[in-house]
């Protein structure tokens, strides 16, 4: 059964995953064509007006930070000594403008990605300005113990909203920001992982039944079973709600707290009779009253006689 039911699982969303996968390529088309943002551009290949006169090299950066994605890293008390800049130039490239500014204040500049790091310059060879793009770009597969190939699982990396999900056959491919990184799986009905990126290129990932998840135990009219074999429907009221509530009575713990319930109240006087439906009624010949089962016994419909405090879970 829990094998089939993870099968059933596995073929919903292979069905799916065609129509998300052309929203996906829609609306990728749509981003590319709406959002200007740069992503691991070269600063040769950004070009700015600046204009400066006498202004702190902070200032500087923050000038070039308002026009560009580019951040810049330095330390603060190194830079109060360093001259005033000047700069006015027209379209010029974010390169050219820092090997200015390198030459008025004797700073070296090492691009990494859209993260441009301040120091001073070391030594008579230092270059002033330095560019390294680095692009980590992780592929794999996500399969299930039998070697089946998983759609639809969510690779996210941890602590970010930046992830994917595995194509029809359980492929998948993802950039990250350095190899520190660390990626998530998660499936329904699979126990999550976490992996460390490591320096590594390719992450291929087997996935465990969550068997805690599948089997669950469900407390029923007629019974109990494991939750994967359940057939019908179960709405829950936890100890931690009825103990919350300040109420007298049974049936007002189950009042809007479970699904398909109606509970109505038919006298008028404090403490009345209420009429409970589940499902509506649909009895031709006996009542429509439900059946209450307390401890496995079956219980009265008078549910007067029952505190509400020595409930543990409906």
């Amino acid at each position: 059964m829990k094998n089939k039911l993870l099968q059933l699982i596995k073929m919903t969303i292979k069905v799916s995953y065609y129509g998300f996968f052309l929203q996906v390529i829609f609306l990728n088309v749509l981003l590319a064509n709406g959002v200007s943002g740069q992503k691991n551009i070269s600063i040769k290949e950004v070009f700015i007006d600046l204009q400066l006169k006498d202004v702190p090299v902070v200032h500087a950066f923050n000038s070039i930070e308002s026009k560009t994605d580019y951040k810049f890293n330095y330390n603060h008390p190194e830079l109060d000594l360093v001259a005033p800049v000047n700069f006015d130039s027209n379209e010029i490239s974010v390169f050219d403008a820092l090997m200015d500014i390198s030459k008025q204040t004797g700073l070296e500049f090492r691009q990494v990605n859209n993260s441009i790091n301040v120091d001073k310059k070391q030594g008579l060879f230092s270059k002033g300005v330095e560019i390294l793009l680095v692009e980590l770009e992780i592929s794999g597969k996500v399969t299930d113990e039998d070697g089946e190939g998983l759609p639809g699982v969510n690779v996210i990396v941890k602590s970010t909203t930046q992830g994917t999900v595995t194509d029809i056959e359980g492929n998948y491919i993802l950039e990250v920001p350095d190899d520190d990184a660390i990626l998530i799986y998660s499936f329904v009905g699979y126990v999550n992982q976490e992996i460390e990126v490591q320096n590594r290129s390719t992450i291929d990932v087997v996935l465990s039944i969550d068997n805690k998840q599948l089997e669950d135990l469900v407390i029923i009219g007629y019974g109990s079973v494991n939750k994967r074999d359940l057939t019908g429907s179960v709405s829950s009221v936890s100890e931690e709600e009825i103990k919350s509530m300040p109420i007298t009575r049974l049936d007002q713990i189950i009042q809007g707290r479970a699904a398909g319930v109606q509970v109505t109240q038919t006298d008028a006087s404090p403490g009345g009779n209420v009429r409970i439906r589940i499902r509506g009624g649909s009895s031709l010949q006996a009542g429509n009253d439900p059946l209450y089962v307390i401890d496995g016994l079956a219980g009265t419909t008078d549910l007067s006689s029952i505190d509400p405090n020595d409930i543990e879970s409906i």
